[in-house]
């Protein structure tokens, strides 16, 4: 947890900011992204070197560290692998990969080690805060690729999941982001994806969420 924390207070997001593409934006708030309700905004660990050295301090020597990535992330990663270096004096392997080489980061059935980290995406299949938090993060979850698993958080998704008001549910989800990205680190947020679309005015039942968009029979064209 601390090697985690360490690097987290370790990443300088303004100096992510001039390496954005136009489809991404740094992120600032928790799991949930800004556009599904339940997004906690603001609460990613700040840049902190002196912070994140007391943490690399208490977690003992990592050795070299790995990242699993695929080349898409590559200026980002420089910048951050950058900072790690000059601020926790760590060594930082990038490795080259793709999705179909996951279990060369995280082998079935194990944790992930503390050495590893995997850069991954994640697109929403439904509007709901629970597709981002309990199939990435809960320990029963067959999509937790880093086989991360703490009771305090499985506990405030499973009470979600049964809250009587959705008031309650959005409130304990918004309290299981805020556990795993300020307490925990179990992950760190980098970046939202947005998507653009260009609609001309004749052409009618457009509609796009996360990963799926409007098929061209969903269309009428005027």
């Amino acid at each position: 947890r601390d090697l985690r924390l360490a690097l987290a207070h370790g990443i300088d997001r303004s100096a992510l900011e001039p390496l954005m593409p136009a489809n991404l934006e740094v992120a600032t708030g928790g799991i949930v992204p800004p556009a599904l309700q339940g997004h906690t905004p603001d609460i990613v660990l700040p840049f902190d070197p002196e912070c994140a050295r007391q943490h690399l301090t208490l977690a003992g020597a990592p050795g070299e560290l790995t990242i699993g990535a695929q080349d898409v992330w590559q200026p980002l990663l420089d910048e951050i692998t950058r900072s790690w270096r000059e601020i926790l004096g760590v060594d930082v392997t990038v490795q080259p990969w793709t999705a179909e080489t996951v279990d060369d980061v995280a082998p079935l059935g194990k944790p992930l080690e503390l050495t590893k980290i995997a850069v991954l995406g994640w697109l929403p299949g439904y509007p709901d805060p629970e597709y981002c938090l309990r199939l990435i993060l809960h320990s029963h979850a067959k999509a937790n690729e880093g086989r991360y698993a703490y009771p305090p958080f499985d506990v405030l998704i499973d009470s979600a999941r049964h809250a009587e008001t959705g008031a309650k549910r959005l409130e304990l989800f918004r309290q299981a982001d805020r556990l795993a990205v300020t307490e925990e680190a179990a992950v760190i947020p980098l970046v939202y994806g947005r998507s653009m679309a260009f609609v001309r005015p004749g052409v009618e039942g457009w509609w796009e969420f996360g990963k799926s968009s409007a098929s061209f029979a969903d269309l009428t064209v005027g």
